[in-house]
C-alpha cells in the first residue's frame, strides 16, 4: 500500500472537526444555492470555504496544549475593524449578484455578527463596544463592495 494515499486518510481522522465543519457548511451552502435557489453560487462558495476556517478554530479550541498556552486573543482595535471591513467587502462582493442573494448575503452577516458578538461577550473576551464598531466595519464594508460590483456588473450589461 502507497504511504501517500493512506495520509490523507490519516490527516481527516485527525483533524476530524474540520472535516466535520467543512462537510457540513458545504451541504448548507449546496442546499442554499440549488434546491432553496437564495444564494448566488460565489457565496455558496465561500460559506462553504468558510467551513474549514470554523473547523479549524474548534480543532484549535479543543486542544488543551493550546488552551493553557494562549496568549490574549484580542487583536488592536485597527486590525480587528480592518478585518471585519475586509471580509465584509469579500461577502458584499459575493452577493451582489442578485437582489436575492445581496438580502441573504446581508441576513447572513448580521446572523453571523450577532452569534460571534454573543459567543465572545459570554466568554468576556470582547467588549460591546467593539462587537458595536467592528459590526459597523463590516456591515459598511458589505454595502460598499455589494454597490461597486453592483455598479459594475451594470456598466458591463450597457
Amino acid at each position: 500500500m502507497d504511504i501517500e494515499a493512506v495520509l490523507p486518510i490519516l490527516a481527516a481522522i485527525a483533524n476530524w472537526r474540520t472535516v466535520v465543519c467543512a462537510v457540513a457548511f458545504s451541504a448548507i451552502a449546496w442546499a442554499l444555492v440549488f434546491p432553496v435557489n437564495l444564494l448566488a453560487g460565489p457565496q455558496g462558495l465561500l460559506l462553504a470555504i468558510s467551513g474549514l476556517f470554523v473547523g479549524a478554530i474548534w480543532q484549535e479550541r479543543n486542544q488543551e496544549r493550546v488552551a493553557k498556552q494562549a496568549p490574549d486573543a484580542n487583536p488592536r482595535l485597527s486590525v480587528a475593524v480592518s478585518g471585519a471591513v475586509l471580509l465584509g467587502s469579500i461577502w458584499g462582493a459575493a452577493s451582489s449578484f442578485t437582489l436575492r442573494s445581496a438580502i441573504a448575503g446581508i441576513i447572513l452577516l448580521a446572523i453571523t455578527a450577532v452569534a460571534w458578538r454573543l459567543h465572545y461577550i459570554s466568554q468576556g473576551t470582547l467588549s460591546n463596544d467593539r462587537a458595536k464598531l467592528c459590526f459597523t466595519a463590516a456591515a459598511t464594508g458589505y454595502c460598499l463592495a455589494l454597490l461597486a460590483f453592483a455598479m459594475l456588473q451594470n456598466t458591463q450589461q450597457a
